[in-house]
């Protein structure tokens, strides 16, 4: 076996760990047909239905499967081998892709966007507010916490952020936890 072959799979190993890990983490969308639920992806979050989502998935994988024999370079790192943080950036991305066209599709999904300028964001629930002040909090920690807190919301594990960030995995835990305890202990501020 040449080391393209292994490398492609390897990638596509990485792929479908990938693939079967985001269906386990979008669990909670596939378990009610009609209704609709957020579902972050990339620094983007879309009130989508569990079939969208599950077409959007199924796309993503499909497509990278394929493309993924014609590029070497996708879903390596800097140093040529494969990763599975590159592989995983990849199809977050091409996932987020996906669920756009998904959603152009069908006419009938939002996207709520993180960007508080946005007019496409929905404002009428309460979120656009929540998401705010998250967001403010979140600018005020140090770059490696925010790294951790958003490549957490991203679904990466422990380990990964930290072989990324170059941070043991309990130190990402760690800042994690503390960020979310401080969120909840500034709206419970906030309420009283």
């Amino acid at each position: 076996m040449s080391i393209d072959a292994r490398s492609l799979d390897a990638r596509r190993r990485m792929l479908a760990d990938w693939y079967l890990g985001a269906a386990r983490r979008y669990a909670h969308v596939f378990c009610t047909e009609r209704q609709r639920h957020v579902v972050r992806v990339g620094g983007t979050s879309y009130y989508v239905t569990s079939q969208h989502l599950q077409d959007a998935l199924d796309a993503t994988y499909a497509e990278l499967h394929v493309a993924l024999g014609r590029r070497s370079g996708w879903g390596v790192g800097k140093d040529g081998k494969p990763t599975a943080l590159a592989v995983a950036g990849l199809a977050q991305r091409r996932l987020r892709s996906r669920l756009v066209d998904e959603l152009r599709r069908n006419e009938r999904a939002v996207v709520i966007s993180d960007d508080a300028s946005a007019d496409d964001t929905i404002a009428d629930d309460g979120l656009r507010g929540e998401l705010s002040a998250v967001l403010d909090e979140l600018a005020r920690e140090p770059a490696e916490t925010r790294a951790a807190v958003l490549l957490t919301a991203a679904g990466y594990r422990a380990p990964e952020i930290g072989e990324h960030l170059g941070i043991a995995p309990a130190s990402v835990r760690q800042r994690t936890s503390r960020f979310a305890r401080r969120i909840r202990v500034d709206e419970t501020a906030t309420a009283a």
